[in-house]
């Protein structure tokens, strides 16, 4: 695996960023049919606190790889403080959207309409996706 470069220096992506580089060297990568970790939600985590950055980063990476590219680290979107805070307000919204009382039609605007909301709702499908399909 030397050849993969190890870790790279890619805040809240390190691992889809290594995985990607592992597949398009030639490795062979799957899912076992046991899980032997369990992801806890919690709110101090990095894909909490930094979600967003986590989001784009994996986004680009994403993009890249469908090309057979991998990313320079120079080449990393910058994060836009204005699209994360928006970003986080979204989140919130959905994530309580039970629990307080919000504008509903508000809500599957900004999640349809506004990039940042996109850009949740396709990382909440993915999630539930790959919950169903372990």
């Amino acid at each position: 695996m030397s050849e993969v470069g190890g870790y790279r220096n890619i805040p809240s992506a390190e691992d889809y960023d290594f995985v990607i580089r592992a597949i398009l060297k030639g490795y062979s990568l799957g899912i076992l049919a046991k899980p032997l970790v369990i992801k806890r939600m919690n709110p101090g985590s990095i894909s909490e606190s930094d979600n967003y950055r986590q989001v784009v980063y994996a986004e680009t990476l994403r993009k890249n790889f469908k090309k057979h590219n991998i990313i320079n680290l120079d080449d990393l979107p910058k994060i836009n403080l204005k699209s994360k805070q928006t970003y986080a307000i979204i989140k919130n919204s959905f994530d309580n959207r039970n629990v307080k009382k919000i504008n509903t039609f508000r809500l599957i605007w900004q999640l349809i309409f506004r990039s940042e909301g996109r850009m949740l709702l396709k990382t909440i499908l993915v999630a539930k996706y790959q919950m169903k399909t372990i």
